[in-house]
């Protein structure tokens, strides 16, 4: 009964992510449940539920998962998960999860400004000091070129031309092979689904992806990626079609580029 009385008082105010989170610890504590016991006995993974206690649905996937998720919970620390449904879905998800689409939509046009920007300023670059070696050789050409050896000295000069072109040719080549190193991800979206995605170790990102949208990233070591949903996306690695990592609903983890089975034996030991 106090409980109830608890609950309804809870629910006489607006709900956020933090006050639901609250609710919830208040509950564990009261149950004498810890969060290790709660992740054996749900399967879900402790960081997950801590983030649901600390009200960081940022670091949760989609509402549907993180309702799911409740309902274990609740039946975790003997609790109706009724009475804690109804509070989850007092909190506008939806609308904070529109929000932090049209943020990353914002970084993403000013990031793509910046790189026009920078192109822009690298061809000027090349412009200018392309002239500039055209009218230092044109000089140089003059002087050196004499009346009476000027078809000699002209051949000798196309020659050089082309074992430069040759040469800048064969360095374009090279630094070209240089850059298709690494890995390129391409993550495509076949319905909603949420996805984390840590490049080279960096700290992780949560996305959540609509149906039609398309992510890329690139990476020189390591992409880590983390999907709510394995089977609303296909994936797409440094060029090759790998199709969906799993069936609709599954949670998944992916590291690209893949772990050898050789390694998992070694880590293992």
């Amino acid at each position: 009964q106090r409980d109830r009385n608890m609950t309804e008082k809870k629910e006489d105010r607006k709900q956020t992510p933090e006050s639901f989170g609250e609710i919830l610890r208040n509950f564990r504590k009261e149950s004498g449940v810890s969060l290790e016991q709660i992740s054996v006995l749900t399967k879900v993974n402790k960081g997950q539920l801590l983030a649901m206690e600390e009200g960081r649905w940022d670091l949760l996937p989609a509402p549907v998962f993180i309702r799911g998720f409740v309902k274990l919970y609740a039946k975790a620390i003997g609790k109706e998960p009724d009475e804690l449904l109804n509070l989850f879905d007092q909190i506008s998800i939806e609308k904070e999860y529109e929000e932090h689409k049209e943020a990353t939509k914002t970084k993403e046009k000013e990031k793509n400004k910046k790189g026009y920007l920078l192109l822009i300023v690298a061809l000027f670059v090349v412009i200018i000091v392309s002239l500039m070696w055209l009218s230092s050789h044109r000089k140089r050409s003059t002087i050196f070129i004499s009346k009476k050896n000027e078809e000699s000295k002209i051949n000798t000069t196309s020659t050089s031309s082309i074992i430069t072109t040759t040469t800048t040719s064969t360095t374009t080549t090279i630094e070209e092979a240089k850059e298709e190193k690494g890995i390129k991800l391409v993550i495509k979206a076949k319905e909603y689904t949420w996805i984390g995605i840590s490049v080279d170790g960096e700290k992780q990102k949560g996305l959540f992806l609509h149906e039609g949208d398309v992510i890329t990233k690139t990476a020189k070591n390591s992409i880590e990626l983390k999907v709510g949903n394995a089977g609303g996306i296909d994936i797409e690695y440094n060029g090759k079609e790998l199709g969906s990592p799993g069936k609709r609903g599954e949670v998944k983890k992916l590291i690209f580029p893949p772990v050898k089975k050789e390694d998992k034996k070694e880590e293992n030991l």
